[in-house]
């Protein structure tokens, strides 16, 4: 079936983080963009609208504070890629970033968690998804 371009529904969002974060799930406060409202900033879960493939890209920039860095991206309770940077001591700012290809269905969740080290806040650290190509019956 052909779906003319503009006729093509599209979510997508862009979020930075405004704070200097260590522990546990990671949020973001800025919002770059959030087509289709999808990503919701108080929870840092997106929430899938649409069925079909998706990109996710995490990329944290490592605060000087500390020697390492980490973070895990999850789809519901299933685990989808991680970052990881150890640095031999805490000087300078070290960004690292995983993408990650998935499939969603309508309500599927995409978030990180697990995430330990410290991470910049100002702001460094940004997450990405998008709708690549949609299910079409």
């Amino acid at each position: 079936m052909f779906v003319p371009y503009c006729a093509v529904p599209s979510t997508g969002f862009t979020v930075f983080t405004s704070k200097d974060t260590t522990q546990g799930r990671l949020t973001f406060t800025e919002v770059g963009t959030n087509n289709g409202n999808g990503f919701n900033t108080t929870t840092g879960e997106f929430t899938c609208s649409l069925a079909g493939s998706y990109v996710f890209s995490l990329t944290l920039l490592k605060s000087p504070s500390t020697e390492y860095a980490s973070c895990k991206i999850f789809k519901d309770t299933t685990f989808l890629g991680k970052v990881l940077l150890s640095t031999p001591t805490a000087d300078g700012w070290f960004p690292m970033s995983v993408t990650v290809y998935v499939h969603l269905k309508v309500g599927d969740k995409v978030f990180l968690d697990h995430c330990a080290g410290s991470t910049s806040g100002d702001p460094g650290s940004s997450f990405t998804g998008y709708l690549l190509h949609m299910d079409y019956m």
